[in-house]
């Protein structure tokens, strides 16, 4: 294809993409084409039909630079802190906001003149027309359709049904699209931030909807650079939020404003996408597993493909509701394609809709595959999802157990879900108290086969080590939903012990209410939540390590810079050790630099490449006895 014809193929494709429904190619193949024509081209959406044009005030809207890799995100870092977020697939909106008050909407169009969308924006949810803000503020994000709102048996996705309600002039269907508005940056506020970080905070604090994201410090590599991509992925899959990628920004304003722009996008930002490769396979079967609180999630099972050198034959479906947008009525046989979503999860992209031979489909479970109990349909965020409703199954039992033992509860090495679903069977284990009175059985127990009384004492010793756990630990291990690792130590690390965040909870006390990062949706499950098998197990075993940041005592590490390698002795694990430095101030970080101020090593004359760095640039080798004097 020849450069002209390129060109006209890919404006055909983004007249499609932006002001119709109906697509004419996947993101993966336009981003193909637009990669093969190589020269830059002008950005953004076509201004849409009936809507007035206008002029992009502040600064023109341009799109992102893209990449594929790890390390095009490591060239672009540098040694600067970085702001990684999802990037929302819906349509980019500009909002104007003057001494308080919404006085213009505008779409991105082709980056300096865009589509007035004012009146759309007053039926659009999360765009508040009154913020408490005087002055000239202007707030840019995304229009999206969230999963849970959005109409699969009118539209073909999530991204085209929120761009094309923005063509239209009927307000009243604007109204019934069920659209949202997620912020991603604040433009202009009197230029009084210095960091990335600091907008989106604002955005939060002036009541908008503000994008997940992810800090990753200067210090940090590839290993955080793929974490934070998988939070990023995980959350807006977990969300609903239409996804295509995170972006990466430089937190430092000023250092990301001094490198400029081209005409299509500015430096201070990339984006970086799944370079996505589907699969052909044919489905053999649907199985469900069971969560912690009941739910049974459908897994769709196919036959044996390679992906990158990994044979993949599962991927999640979600809830039924997801299911049968992609699946239809799943059948044996079926032509399903696969793809590896962040190329780490197996993901159904789309499957065969016709079934010719007329195969019986696979039938959603009328009784739990686990217990045989009744089972039924929940709505939960507009999405149907499938329940276990008898409270004595084992299968939510040996979820809730895994939570609790696991490493985002209290950490209990030895007690695996195989180990402690043969716990079950035994009889011993029937609700998460037992794991406290496992001695009882520790004769019997060390009979059993594939154990033995080696590995049942180290059990022991790793049950009795865990009773000594810090307050944000035991939170997260008691598994109120939505409450994850991030939000129990944000309420630790508020109220500092157990008993003050009980008493919060019980008294709906309004200082839950003022912590970042703990929405309201949040509050309601902590309400909801029964505390009473939790309050049983903090009262007979729990010896509670409360954090330092609550009781105020000092900030002596305050500046310094930890790393910490080699075996320890004092402390249960690295991020034991890890909470200490943080609560005093300090900072660790997982290589040793030029900045380092102390590697933690109990073996001084280790040969390690850690050590062996720290001796060349006379950084100080301390014990872990040492820390404990330098912080006494």
């Amino acid at each position: 294809m020849n450069k002209e014809d390129l060109k006209k193929k890919i404006i055909e494709a983004k007249n499609a993409y932006y002001n119709t429904d109906s697509p004419i190619m996947s993101d993966f193949e336009y981003d193909k084409l637009v990669e093969e024509y190589g020269d830059e081209l002008p950005v953004g959406a076509p201004i849409l039909n009936g809507i007035k044009k206008v002029h992009i005030i502040d600064r023109p809207m341009l799109s992102l630079d893209k990449v594929h890799s790890i390390e095009e995100i490591m060239a672009f870092k540098k040694d600067k802190h970085l702001i990684a977020s999802v990037k929302c697939d819906g349509l980019s909106v500009r909002l104007v906001y003057e001494d308080g008050e919404l006085v213009s909407a505008n779409t991105r169009g082709d980056g300096y003149i865009g589509g007035d969308i004012t009146e759309h924006a007053h039926y659009i949810k999360d765009i508040p027309l009154i913020i408490p803000k005087s002055g000239h503020v202007v707030v840019d994000g995304e229009v999206i359709i969230y999963r849970g709102d959005f109409d699969s048996k009118k539209f073909k996705n999530q991204r085209n049904a929120a761009a094309g309600a923005l063509a239209l002039l009927d307000m009243n269907e604007v109204k019934s699209r069920n659209l949202s508005f997620i912020a991603w940056d604040v433009i202009s506020i009197d230029n009084e931030y210095k960091t990335y970080h600091d907008k989106l905070f604002t955005a939060w604090q002036l009541n908008f909807e503000v994008v997940p994201h992810e800090i990753i410090t200067k210090d940090e590599g590839e290993d955080e650079i793929q974490k934070a991509i998988d939070a990023c992925m995980l959350e807006a899959q977990w969300n609903g939020c239409p996804c295509d990628g995170v972006v990466f920004k430089y937190d430092d304003i000023e250092y990301g404003e001094s490198l400029g722009a081209t005409a299509h996008h500015f430096r201070d930002a990339i984006a970086w996408k799944p370079a996505i490769k589907e699969y052909e396979t044919e489905v053999k079967d649907i199985e469900w597993t069971m969560g912690r609180t009941g739910q049974l999630t459908p897994v769709l099972i196919y036959n044996d493909i390679d992906i990158d050198g990994s044979t993949c034959n599962r991927a999640s479906l979600h809830n039924i509701t997801i299911m049968t947008q992609l699946m239809g009525g799943a059948f044996p046989g079926q032509r399903v394609f696969i793809y590896k979503a962040n190329e780490i999860i197996p993901q159904v992209s789309h499957a065969q809709t016709n079934n010719p031979k007329k195969i019986p489909s696979i039938q959603i479970p009328t009784t739990c595959p686990y217990c045989g109990g009744d089972v039924e349909i929940r709505k939960d965020n507009d999405s149907e999802v499938l329940y276990c409703i008898n409270p004595n199954c084992n299968g939510k039992l040996v979820n809730r157990l895994d939570h609790f033992c696991g490493k985002k509860g209290l950490d209990i090495k030895g007690l695996s879900k195989i180990t402690l679903e043969k716990l079950i069977n035994y009889g011993w284990l029937n609700n998460i108290e037992d794991i406290f009175t496992l001695n009882t059985y520790k004769t019997e127990w060390a009979n059993k086969p594939g154990f033995g009384t080696v590995s049942v004492n180290k059990i022991l010793n790793a049950i009795e080590e865990s009773r000594k756990c810090s307050t944000a630990k035991f939170i997260c291990a008691i598994g109120v939903p939505l409450i994850g690792k991030v939000a129990s130590e944000a309420l630790a690390k508020k109220f500092g012990d157990y008993k003050t965040f009980r008493e919060a909870v019980d008294n709906n006390s309004q200082e839950l209410y003022e912590i970042a990062g703990i929405g309201e949706v949040m509050i309601q499950t902590l309400l909801d939540y029964d505390f009473t098998e939790a309050d049983s197990i903090f009262e007979k075993y729990i010896e509670e390590m409360r954090p330092v940041v609550s009781i105020s005592t000092s900030n002596k590490l305050e500046g310094k810079t930890f790393v910490v390698t080699g075996k320890l002795k004092l402390y249960k694990n690295r991020n034991q050790i890890k909470a200490v430095i943080e609560e005093k101030g300090g900072k660790v970080t997982d290589s040793v630099s030029s900045k380092t101020d102390y590697l933690i090593n109990n073996d001084a004359e280790s040969t390690s490449s850690k050590n062996l760095k720290a001796k060349q640039l006379n950084i100080p080798i301390i014990t872990e006895d040492e820390f404990l004097t330098l912080i006494s």
